[in-house]
C-alpha cells in the first residue's frame, strides 16, 4: 500500500530564526538606545527653544533675571527631561549590558 501525497507525513524541517524567543539583552539594547537618542534629541531642542525663544525684551527685569527666567522656563523643562531620559539610558546599559 502506497501512501498517497497528501497523508504523508512532512518531512521534519530545521528550526527557522522566528521559532526562537527573542533575546532578552537585545531587547535591553534597543532600549537602552532609544533611551539614549531621545535624551539627545530632547537636550538639544531645550537648547535650541532657549536660544530662539527664551529671551525677551527685557521690560521690568533686568537681564540676570532674563536669562534666568529663560533658563527655568525653556532649558529645564525639555533639557533636563532629556538628561534624565539620557541618564536612564545610560543606567540600563551599564546595569543590564556592561558585563556582556
Amino acid at each position: 500500500m502506497e501512501q498517497s501525497a497528501s497523508t504523508a507525513s512532512p518531512p521534519d524541517l530545521p528550526a527557522t530564526r522566528l521559532d526562537k524567543p527573542p533575546d532578552r539583552d537585545t531587547a535591553w539594547r534597543v532600549i537602552a538606545a532609544v533611551l539614549g537618542v531621545l535624551g539627545a534629541i530632547l537636550c538639544l531642542l531645550g537648547f535650541a527653544v532657549f536660544l530662539l525663544f527664551g529671551l525677551t525684551d527685557p521690560e521690568s527685569v533686568t537681564e540676570a533675571e532674563n536669562w534666568l527666567l529663560s533658563a527655568i522656563c525653556c532649558l529645564l523643562p525639555l533639557a533636563g527631561a532629556g538628561a534624565l531620559i539620557a541618564v536612564a539610558g545610560l543606567v540600563i546599559w551599564w546595569a543590564r549590558l556592561r558585563k556582556r
